[in-house]
């Protein structure tokens, strides 16, 4: 059984590991010309459709200020409309775009094109590795 100083080991080669790879998936995206927050908040808009404000602040764990600029770049860029909210007029419903959306998905592939490029040398071995290993990130992920 791991003693506690392996786990820790390994958890810093993972939190080392996934720096980089994030660093790299920045990278990326570097001639769309959008944040990190940004293109969070478009994931998020992506995955669960209209939302206000303030959820999308709680959710990034940001200030209703910071959210606001990062919503009205977004408008700016025309990738996410503001509307006023059916039920309560004094709130704003964000919602993303076709725009916001085909920008998001070619993101997206970018970066899973680079991937892919990247794992393309790997012995099938390791790719079941890969594989295996993601869906372990993803539920460590979910234990916020």
């Amino acid at each position: 059984m791991p003693s506690k100083a392996e786990d820790l080991a390994l958890a810093t080669e993972i939190r080392i590991a996934v720096s980089h790879m994030h660093r790299q998936f920045r990278r990326q995206i570097t001639g769309f010309s959008v944040s990190m927050l940004e293109q969070a908040v478009m994931a998020i808009l992506d995955r669960k459709g209209s939302m206000l404000p303030s959820e999308l602040a709680a959710i990034e764990k940001v200030s209703a200020q910071s959210m606001s600029q990062t919503l009205n770049r977004l408008h700016e860029l025309e990738f996410v409309h503001k509307n006023q909210d059916p039920d309560d007029k004094r709130k704003v419903v964000v919602t993303l775009t076709k725009k916001g959306k085909e920008t998001l998905a070619r993101m997206r592939h970018v970066r899973s094109e680079w991937l892919s490029n990247a794992m393309a040398g790997l012995s099938p071995e390791d790719k079941k590795i890969l594989k295996h290993s993601a869906a372990l990130l993803q539920e460590l992920a979910k234990g916020e």
